[in-house]
């Protein structure tokens, strides 16, 4: 699955019929999912006062350069399982604590060294 953000600019009556329209003149694809991301009421010129739409594109065909995968990582949570081996982890910031709980959840025994 790929991703893509686009801006476009859309009339303050606009439908969803004519926001599909719009993207898919933009990436010529028909198979795509979208949510707003950001709406904004663009009133500078007073003639012409329009909603300036950031839109999250998906799509299985390639739209953009960066590809979703389409499952997450998994972390083995064993809770009464002792694996018997041990693991230091240096730094007790956030990626140092989270890694701890993970490892400890995992059935590691856990030591967490700190500089300070």
């Amino acid at each position: 699955m790929f991703f893509k953000l686009i801006e476009i600019d859309v009339p303050l009556n606009f439908s969803e019929k004519y926001l599909r329209t719009l993207i898919h003149k933009k990436l010529n694809t028909n198979n795509f999912s979208f949510s707003i991301e950001k709406k904004s009421l663009d009133a500078r010129n007073k003639r012409k006062i329009h909603w300036h739409l950031i839109i999250k594109l998906f799509s299985n065909e390639k739209i953009g350069d960066i590809w979703v995968p389409e499952k997450s990582f998994e972390i083995p949570i064993l809770p009464k399982n002792k694996t018997g081996k041990k693991v230091v982890v240096v730094g007790s910031g956030p990626a140092g604590f989270f890694s701890a709980f993970v490892l400890q959840k995992s059935g590691f025994e856990v030591i967490i060294l700190e500089r300070g």
